[in-house]
């Protein structure tokens, strides 16, 4: 859709009208538009022209086809810093049923593939949901949670691995700790270890909390009187005694 310059009146493209040809002869249940600004030929800041390329250009696929419709686009850098992701005019958003940010996790240890897909805006839901995404094979897949059978056998594996990093740890006799200021935070550092299997850090702190949970590991005291300190170990196994 473009808006003439001199009346200011929306015109539905040759694209358009081609598409949704296509739409009537496929009968899709969802059509995406990527990117807004290859299909919105007004300005992003009046809000008229955004409402009516809203409602008379992706309405008219919804009514006319049934079809759920996507529109793809990117954040201003204004929307970026004031955290709101918006671009160009607030109709955007208020015109819309729901609103899905993707992006780059801030955690330092991430991976490139990995990705977070949160909801801005949702008028049949909450409006802060989150799902972890990772770039696998041409598609992102969600990150498996703990739950269910697979989420257990994921569990038991991060685990282990913090179990076997922690083993060699200690046979390097390299003291760490489960203080997140501490430089040998254990999960942190963990993470950079070939045993850690690429597990990442916040897999490995809920195994931390899980194993101390279950008492497998312990926060153990060593050094002088005057200068404890704590370090993570196994739990201590039982003295057997061989008279009983």
């Amino acid at each position: 859709m473009h808006f003439d310059q001199r009346t200011g009146d929306a015109v539905l493209t040759d694209s358009f009208r081609h598409l949704m040809d296509v739409c009537k002869k496929l009968q899709p249940g969802l059509v995406i538009l990527d990117t807004l600004a290859d299909t919105f030929g007004g300005n992003e800041i009046i809000r008229n022209q955004v409402r009516t390329f809203i409602n008379g250009c992706l309405g008219l696929i919804c009514k006319e086809i049934g079809a759920t419709v996507i529109l793809c686009g990117h954040p201003s850098q204004s929307g970026l810093s004031s955290g709101s992701v918006y671009s160009g005019s607030t109709a955007w958003n208020n015109s819309v049923r729901a609103r899905l940010y993707l992006t780059k996790p801030d955690d330092e240890d991430a991976e490139p593939t990995e990705r977070i897909l949160s909801t801005k805006k949702q008028n049949y839901a909450t409006s802060d949901g989150a799902i972890d995404l990772y770039w696998s094979h041409g598609m992102f897949k969600p990150v498996e949670k703990f739950g269910g059978v697979v989420g257990n056998i994921e569990k038991n594996n991060h685990e282990q691995v913090f179990l076997k990093c922690l083993d060699a740890l200690i046979e390097r006799k390299t003291v760490i700790s489960d203080s997140k200021n501490s430089p040998t935070y254990a999960p942190k550092y963990m993470a950079k270890m070939p045993e850690s299997e690429r597990v990442k850090v916040k897999e490995l702190e809920r195994a931390m909390l899980s194993l101390y949970a279950k008492g497998d590991i312990v926060n153990e005291q060593y050094g002088p009187p005057s200068r404890l300190r704590f370090r993570i170990a196994r739990k201590p196994t039982e003295d057997v005694n061989d008279d009983e």
